[in-house]
């Protein structure tokens, strides 16, 4: 197999596991709110927060490298509208990221205490945006031209 079409690839693929997984921990999450079980809960953050954020994080922060990489190529130039926007909205996730992980932090810490109902909604909401934005970046990399 060819370079380009192994890198592109690994490229989609990590795209759709990080996006995967965010919306698995997103149901996780909710469902054991749900259920009321504050042990179960808080057995579901602790994993969330310990082994899954991180390593989609790490699966997130590979995906620019992967995408210059394709870039580079592919020969196009990094100057283009379609690569730069993808590339501003890369920058927004990191916040957005570290904000997620600060809410099921607090979550976290509240152990059996019931969770004002702000927290898990600001958590939810955080989760939401990244996912919209990773929505956005692959919907900008599937409209680049070619």
């Amino acid at each position: 197999m060819e370079r380009y079409q192994l890198l592109y690839i690994a490229h989609a693929a990590l795209a759709i596991l990080v996006t995967l997984g965010l919306i698995a921990h997103m149901v996780i999450l909710w469902k054991a709110r749900r259920r009321g079980d504050a042990a179960v809960l808080q057995q579901k953050l602790r994993r969330t927060r310990l082994i899954s954020l991180p390593l989609l994080a790490v699966l997130a922060l590979l995906l620019p490298f992967t995408g210059w990489w394709l870039a580079h190529l592919a020969g196009w130039p990094l100057g283009q509208l379609w690569l730069l926007a993808s590339s501003l909205l890369f920058l927004l996730l990191l916040p957005l990221g570290l904000l997620l992980a600060g809410r099921l932090r607090v979550w976290q810490a509240l152990g059996d205490t019931p969770a004002p109902p702000r927290l898990p909604r600001f958590a939810l909401v955080y989760a939401g945006l990244i996912l919209l934005i990773l929505v956005a970046i692959m919907g900008l990399m599937g409209a680049k031209p070619v």
